[in-house]
């Protein structure tokens, strides 16, 4: 008994001092940029980029397995909600929306949007729409009531899309960002009006990391994806 006892306390040492071996601050140098991750006592992790010109900072959770370091940010691209619904008048077109749970979260530039993954139909910005918002919103800076300006102060960007034909819906792809990518599958596979509400970062260059393996070696943090390591260095 005493055996087992003695056993199960060395695994916990070493499993706690591997992790305490791990806490500390990474670097990767460039000309362009400085990268620094930093890993928390606490399981949290800060990322930060340096450039001439801009600092970026992304935090989250990180966990260790196997001798790998998996990072996890705090906003993820997959953190989204959709609200589809049906249209029965007009033309019966495919119409999405896209905004931010809050202001600054949503997408600031959509490049393009696709739906359906097999047949790729390419849905243009609704020009109307666009048009139609942006004058309710100068209408409401101009002549709403404080309460109406306060809420707008609060609103989210928001982005208009359709199709120029009826169809079924069964894929939405949205690119925006820095090659950044949100896809969608319909619930409802009648429906054709979609409100896309984003949790994106306020930031335009965060880093969303979801399960970002790293390797540790040798006091570096390898970073699987690129094959780019950061150095362990003294705080």
């Amino acid at each position: 008994m005493n055996h087992l006892l003695i056993l199960s306390t060395l695994m916990v040492f070493v499993t706690v001092s591997q992790s305490i071996a791990q806490i500390g601050k990474y670097v990767k140098e460039s000309k362009e940029k400085t990268e620094i991750i930093e890993l928390l006592p606490d399981r949290t992790y800060m990322y930060t980029i340096k450039t001439e010109w801009s600092s970026t900072k992304c935090s989250g959770a990180w966990k260790e397995q196997d001798g790998h370091v998996f990072l996890n940010s705090k906003y993820q691209l997959n953190d989204f909600v959709v609200n589809e619904s049906r249209e029965e008048e007009g033309d019966a077109k495919v119409r999405i929306m896209v905004r931010g749970e809050m202001k600054g979260q949503a997408p600031k530039k959509i490049h393009k949007i696709y739906i359906n993954a097999k047949d790729s139909i390419f849905c243009p910005m609704d020009s109307e729409r666009v048009l139609a918002f942006y004058e309710e919103k100068q209408k409401i800076k101009t002549g709403g009531t404080p309460e109406e300006r306060a809420k707008l102060a609060k609103a989210s960007l928001k982005h208009f899309y359709w199709t120029d034909q009826p169809a079924e819906v069964n894929h939405i792809k949205i690119h925006f960002g820095n090659d950044q990518l949100i896809e969608y599958v319909p619930e409802d596979k009648d429906a054709n009006n979609f409100e896309i509400v984003t949790k994106l970062a306020k930031d335009p260059l965060y880093q969303y990391f979801q399960d970002e393996a790293f390797l540790l070696s040798k006091k570096n943090l390898l970073q699987l994806a690129n094959q780019e390591s950061f150095k362990k260095v003294k705080k």
